[in-house]
């Protein structure tokens, strides 16, 4: 399954690389998308590459930091309108979120044999734990994209918003918030100084 959706990925890694191609010029948008899924490819091959030795702790991290990038390219390409990459990259999401399904589901069914090193295995409240950590973590992707990564445009609406608020540098605070909310991400959503994350995406 692994293999099958970092394959997708390249595909997806491909139509951005034309979309770049045909632009006039490269925007900061299209290189992040483009970051985005080689740094998802990257961690798609350590998993594949390491997960003999340690299954399911390996699958933690790399699921997490590979769906990160996977979500976050997704949603930049779809925001700036990269041609032919939302359908491929949409297709590699329901294939992660069925990986880990599948991975989860193999694990609990392991634990059950007799003298199973229970240390390689992730406990059915860690599965759980993983699952709404992506959930709430990756909540944050659709609001950082847009105050970052969505153009002129959009970043126009939110402005005015800032300025309704009484901002008096709504731009500088736009891109604040947008980065306050990267790091939420990062920090919920794939276990870095979590704790640290979430009080400062509280504060903010």
């Amino acid at each position: 399954m692994t293999q099958l959706t970092g394959g997708i990925v390249l595909f997806g890694l491909i139509a951005q690389c034309y979309n770049l191609y045909m632009a006039s010029y490269p925007t900061h948008a299209s290189v992040a998308a483009l970051t985005c899924s080689l740094a998802a490819l990257g961690s798609y091959y350590l998993y594949f590459k390491y997960h003999h030795q340690y299954p399911y702790e390996s699958f933690t991290t790399h699921y997490l930091l590979s769906t990160l990038m996977l979500f976050i390219s997704w949603r930049i390409s779809a925001s700036i309108g990269m041609v032919g990459v939302t359908p491929l990259m949409c297709i590699a999401s329901i294939l992660t979120l069925f990986n880990y399904i599948l991975c989860a589901r193999n694990d609990l069914k392991e634990q059950r044999l007799p003298h199973v090193n229970t240390l390689i295995h992730n406990t059915k409240l860690e599965w759980q734990l993983l699952f709404i950590r992506m959930v709430i973590g990756f909540i944050f992707i659709q609001h950082f994209t847009e105050k970052l990564f969505a153009g002129p445009e959009a970043q126009q609406v939110m402005l005015q918003g800032f300025e309704q608020l009484g901002f008096t540098r709504p731009q500088q605070w736009l891109y604040i918030a947008g980065l306050i909310e990267l790091a939420g991400c990062f920090s919920i959503g794939c276990g870095f100084l979590t704790r640290l994350g979430a009080i400062g995406v509280t504060l903010y």
